[in-house]
């Protein structure tokens, strides 16, 4: 059986220690390494700053955040009602020029990809789904 937990929180970003502080306080229980943890923590506060920013723009709305660890991996799956936004369509960011040249902003999906084995997108019902797993070593 997997383990689960389930938060709504407002689209705030007053809201994110509260919620990497749970996500941590779970997957600890849950036999994690911190590097993972933190490597989960890392990709969930990149969605959650681009929701709120990009997606609500800074008004009102909700995201639902659902972790669950099973069949050796991690999986967060964010929901919200924004306007549909897929962060997995966005190219990759220019890391080759001059540091001082580059526009800001623009490694958050390149940061969650990182940090997780595998990230997806879609607009279903008027919410925006992103789900994103991580490998487990050493558990199945």
């Amino acid at each position: 059986m997997a383990a689960d937990l389930t938060l709504t929180v407002r689209a705030e970003i007053r809201e994110l220690p509260g919620l990497l502080d749970a996500i941590a306080g779970f997957l600890q229980e849950e036999g994690l390494r911190r590097e993972d943890i933190t490597g989960i923590q890392i990709a969930v506060d990149e969605a959650f700053s681009n929701i709120v920013t990009h997606g609500y723009r800074g008004g009102a709305g909700a995201i639902t955040l659902r972790c669950r660890v099973y069949q050796g991996e991690a999986e967060v799956v964010m929901e919200d009602r924004a306007p549909p936004s897929d962060p997995t369509a966005l190219p990759p960011p220019d890391r080759s020029s001059d540091l001082a040249r580059r526009p800001g902003g623009g490694l958050g999906v390149h940061l969650m990809k990182n940090f997780m084995d595998r990230i997806s997108y879609e607009y279903r019902d008027g919410m925006n789904i992103l789900t994103m797993g991580k490998r487990l070593e050493g558990r199945g």
